[in-house]
């Protein structure tokens, strides 16, 4: 369904509350405690705990504490009836002092809805119980806005909290912006975009939002290069950080690295700023295009006959826009279905949507998957499940809600990372 401001609107995924513990949750390991009753954790704390999974999962005898109920991830002060109306500081406190014995980390509080309504004094109370120790403060959680906008008020929450001081510029220092926790195979993704990059003579110091600690955001305050990967995940944050770093913002002109035409894109924009010279990551590009040629050759016998599958795109827009126009340029798929989650209005959106009215596919733009007949969907993880469960193949790209893991890192973006859709789409459709 599509509000009137061209928002999609999907009730399954992650809000802006959920994006605010799961910004903060990529820090480290650090735990971030949410001020709030014991119900309001137990979605985030599971998808933070599969998103980026904490040491050894079957010590849950280690998070027996009444705050952490056994789960590892986002522990909670309890909150119930009289605390709504009297307060629950002495609560807080509790948790704080509980929660800081545990490590030596960044911390981190956030409100939940209910509690944001009381008006404890979580600044005064970290002060206090935490002095000189870093502790992110989100008083108001961005609960009706979309996760992406909360998952960078919680990055600018804990950048807050670290004081950043700029530094020297460093270069050939990069800095990723945008990856986060949510994109499926993240963690694929980010070797593989450090490989490219080393290629070129650059070195990633930090990937915020992805892992990164607060080591590696001291790094970033020396970067030379602010990497853009995903838009939606850095229109907040990168402006925020240019105001206040050396670093230089770069944005690939065809969205995220997705395919090969956007990654060449993103790399010679990258190499660019950074006035490093790109062809070792372009050749290696080019060699694997070739090696990925002779395969398609050998396991269908020919482009022509995945020429004209339909496939649709749910998906935020700088993976949407690179996404539809390699799968129609490079293999001729048909896209029949395109929506974009961040919204219509986005620059990438826009360019999507002007893209299709050109190739004559503008009834894809904003038509539900299920409305036609569709041979593969690209979605987020609880689309990609009920697709499947209608007997259409489907790889989701956000979100991911499939119970194994990765035993080995597999990237989505970059050279290899195309490698890896291509073959999922091959597989899906044969």
């Amino acid at each position: 369904m599509i509000s009137e401001t061209g928002t999609l609107i999907q009730t399954e995924v992650p809000d802006g509350l959920t994006g605010v513990l799961l910004g903060l949750e990529s820090f480290g390991e650090g735990d971030v405690i949410l001020h709030g009753p014991t119900g309001c954790r137990g979605p985030h704390s599971y998808l933070s705990e599969h998103m980026r999974p904490r040491g050894d999962v079957r010590e849950r005898m280690n998070y027996a504490d009444p705050i952490f109920f056994g789960q590892p991830r986002i522990p909670t002060t309890s909150m119930d009836g009289n605390d709504i109306v009297f307060g629950a500081k002495a609560k807080l406190e509790a948790a704080l002092k509980l929660v800081a014995g545990r490590g030596e980390g960044a911390l981190a509080i956030v409100n939940s809805p209910g509690a944001a309504l009381i008006g404890d004094d979580l600044r005064a109370c970290a002060k206090e119980l935490l002095p000189g120790r870093p502790c992110a403060i989100v008083e108001m959680p961005a609960l009706s806005a979309p996760f992406a906008v909360g998952f960078q008020k919680g990055l600018i929450a804990m950048l807050e909290a670290l004081a950043l001081e700029p530094a020297c510029v460093r270069s050939r220092t990069v800095a990723l912006l945008g990856l986060s926790l949510s994109h499926t195979r993240w963690e694929g993704s980010l070797e593989e975009l450090r490989r490219l990059l080393g290629l070129c003579g650059l070195e990633v110091v930090c990937a915020l939002g992805a892992g990164a600690d607060e080591e590696a955001c001291i790094r970033m305050a020396s970067a030379e290069v602010l990497a853009v990967v995903h838009a939606p995940f850095a229109d907040a944050v990168a402006p925020w950080l240019e105001a206040r770093l050396p670093g230089r913002v770069v944005e690939g002109p065809e969205g995220a690295p997705v395919g090969y035409s956007a990654t060449e894109a993103w790399v010679r924009a990258v190499a660019a700023v950074a006035a490093v010279d790109p062809s070792p990551a372009l050749e290696d590009l080019r060699q694997e295009r070739r090696r990925v040629a002779h395969l398609l050759g050998r396991c269908v016998g020919s482009l022509e006959t995945l020429k004209g599958a339909a496939f649709a795109v749910h998906l935020e827009a700088s993976l949407a826009l690179p996404l539809v126009q390699w799968l129609h340029g490079y293999l001729g798929l048909l896209p029949v279905s395109v929506l974009v989650s961040d919204g219509a209005g986005s620059d990438l959106a826009q360019r999507l949507q002007v893209w299709l009215h050109a190739h004559g596919l503008a009834d894809a733009w904003g038509r539900p998957w299920r409305q036609g007949e569709v041979d593969i969907l690209f979605a987020d993880g609880a689309g990609a499940m009920l697709a499947r469960s209608l007997g259409i193949p489907a790889l989701a790209l956000e979100f991911p809600a499939d119970p194994i893991p990765d035993f080995l890192p597999m990237p989505i973006l970059g050279v290899r990372g195309a490698t890896v859709l291509l073959e999922q789409v091959v597989r899906g459709l044969f």
